[in-house]
């Protein structure tokens, strides 16, 4: 009997109402917090300094992924590859940055 009150008697659209209105509100607030932080970069001044790149580096991941959605391998397994690269930069002070590249 009570789970009919709580469907009939307006417990159900209550709580599908605020489901639905946190579900918006995560949307909104992570946009205007992407949004905030690409105005803040692009307002940032530009610098123009002389480097030098004294490091290079890869990074490569190998992944094994069951086939069919089957965790137990029983389909079997197939493998993905993925490579990163990165360049490290020194300027005229001596500071270092590590970039991603390609």
């Amino acid at each position: 009997m009570y789970m009919d009150s709580f469907f009939w008697g307006g417990g159900f659209e209550i709580m599908f109402t605020l489901v639905f209105v946190i579900i918006i509100g995560v949307f909104v607030v992570t946009a205007v917090k992407g949004l905030s932080q690409w105005n803040k970069n692009n307002q940032s001044p530009r610098l123009s300094v002389t480097a030098s790149v004294v490091s290079k580096r890869t990074n490569v991941s190998h992944h094994s992924h069951p086939n069919a959605g089957d965790a137990t391998g029983t389909h079997g397994y197939h493998s993905t590859t993925s490579t990163s690269y990165y360049a490290t930069f020194q300027v005229e002070s001596g500071d270092r940055m590590e970039r991603t590249e390609g």
